[in-house]
């Protein structure tokens, strides 16, 4: 995540000041108890805004222990640090468990919508029910 913040600081000055870093994370990372100290304390040595900062997590991290993982949500949103749930639909995760996560985007897999032509379940996906909320298939 240093080497990350390092790189993206030297191209900041030649791209919009609307970009992120996206930088993914192992569950390994996410549920260290020290994860949250560790990334104040990287952000504070390499100058990185939080805002600049957008956190990609599998939905498999937020299945064990859902509470804690909730929780260490809710503290990077109020660090100002943005948060993508990748490669939705490849496991087991309910769109209906999606309004309980403060989450910025969902990046879904496209064989989780790959019939959207033909099912209005499937469209719906796609639909969103939150203004605040980025939706991308890939």
């Amino acid at each position: 995540m240093e080497r990350a913040a390092q790189v993206f600081l030297v191209l900041q000055p030649m791209i919009s000041s609307h970009c992120r870093i996206a930088v993914n994370l192992s569950p390994m990372q996410f549920h260290r108890p020290s994860f949250l100290n560790t990334l104040h304390s990287t952000l504070e040595a390499t100058g990185l805004s939080a805002h600049s900062l957008e956190l990609e997590l599998t939905e498999g991290i937020l299945m064990n222990d859902t509470e804690a993982a909730i929780e260490t949500l809710h503290a990077l949103r109020a660090m100002g640090i943005s948060i993508a749930i990748d490669d939705f639909g490849t496991g087991f995760s309910s769109l209906s468990y999606l309004r309980h996560l403060p989450v910025d985007k969902i990046k879904i897999d496209r064989s989780f919508i790959i019939n959207i032509s033909e099912s209005s379940k499937d469209a719906a996906v796609v639909q969103g029910n939150s203004p605040s909320l980025t939706i991308l298939i890939y």
